[in-house]
């Protein structure tokens, strides 16, 4: 865990000083690769970890990191908006370094595997594994294309309150953020209680966050004025705060034994991450490209909208089939 924890460390500190061509383009890429795949390494071995405390409950222990994926999110955040609003880029640089490094530091010194998960692994060898639920294809389908979709919002919504025609200072972006996370703050602790998964059900709620998500994103693209990007944001941050709360804990609904913990869980999970993973970037990637085609963000903003929408009404009809239940608490 040491390792990727100083590449996620130096990537933060280092800042290119070369002009926009192909070198500062390529090594940009090289940064983004080196510091994506680190971080790819500290989720799977934290939440490993974690989970050897819990009895090798991989989907309990996977909800825990919603709360603080939203209080990283706005703490960079905050970070980002104090330096680059008085031009202190140095500053930032040394205070995205000495966060990052000494939060990964604390978490590599702290690491220990539980001695439990060894008898357990001996105790659960030859636990019997059971076929994936009916609907399984359609429902990570429709997970899929919502990972496409899922953070192209948080990615542009400062350039979309900067531009035409809202024409706000940038800073106004990071405001629009910060309520957004502080909004998904609050759902990601309600989505991981007992109340949230026994009362309306994990899979119930995640694909009705991805629904309202996807349509809470339309209202900004066509009025993309500060206050509606501010009250829409929050909404979209509300769903986001409990989608990445439980989409752990939603994709093993669909290939668990019934039990906590079985051998095949985490390796399904894993294909499934690295798959989403993918799709993640390819989304907000070409969202890229196609802002920079049109000159505007409507149609994209639009139509990765509608992607979320789809995405979700996929994931549904996967649960119908597994849960014929309208009512059931899945």
């Amino acid at each position: 865990m040491a390792i990727p924890a100083i590449a996620v460390s130096v990537c933060f500190a280092i800042s290119f000083r070369f002009e926009q061509d192909w070198h500062w383009l390529l090594l940009l890429l090289f940064k983004g690769f080196v510091m994506g795949s680190a971080l790819g390494i500290l989720r799977g071995v934290s939440l490993l970890c974690l989970a050897s405390h819990y009895r090798n409950n991989f989907s309990l222990v996977s909800m825990q990191s919603g709360v603080a994926a939203m209080i990283g999110a706005a703490s960079y955040t905050a970070l980002a908006w104090s330096g680059l609003r008085n031009d202190h880029y140095q500053g930032l640089e040394i205070a995205n370094f000495g966060l990052s490094f000494g939060t990964l530091a604390l978490a590599s010194l702290l690491l220990r595997k539980s001695k439990l998960s060894e008898t357990l692994a001996v105790t659960m060898k030859h636990t019997q594994s059971h076929p994936p639920k009916p609907g399984n294809t359609v429902f990570h389908a429709g997970y899929l294309m919502l990972f496409f979709s899922l953070f192209v919002w948080p990615t542009f919504a400062v350039m979309l309150v900067s531009t035409p025609p809202s024409n706000q200072f940038p800073e106004f972006g990071a405001y629009v953020l910060f309520a957004a996370f502080a909004a998904g703050t609050i759902t990601s602790i309600y989505a991981s209680s007992a109340h949230a998964r026994s009362k309306l059900g994990p899979v119930n709620i995640f694909i009705a966050a991805s629904i309202v998500a996807g349509c809470s994103a339309l209202a900004p693209a066509w009025s993309p004025y500060f206050y509606i990007s501010l009250a829409w944001g929050c909404v979209y941050g509300a769903m986001l705060g409990a989608m990445l709360t439980l989409h752990v804990k939603v994709t093993t609904a669909f290939h668990s034994s019934g039990i906590s913990y079985h051998p095949r869980m985490v390796r399904n999970f894993q294909v499934v991450s690295v798959a989403s993973g993918i799709v993640a970037g390819s989304g907000v990637f070409l969202a890229g490209v196609f802002v920079q085609w049109e000159g505007g963000m409507r149609g994209v903003l639009t139509g990765y909208g509608v992607a979320m929408v789809v995405g979700g009404a996929l994931m549904g009809v996967g649960r119908w089939l597994g849960w014929r239940g309208l009512r059931a608490v899945v």
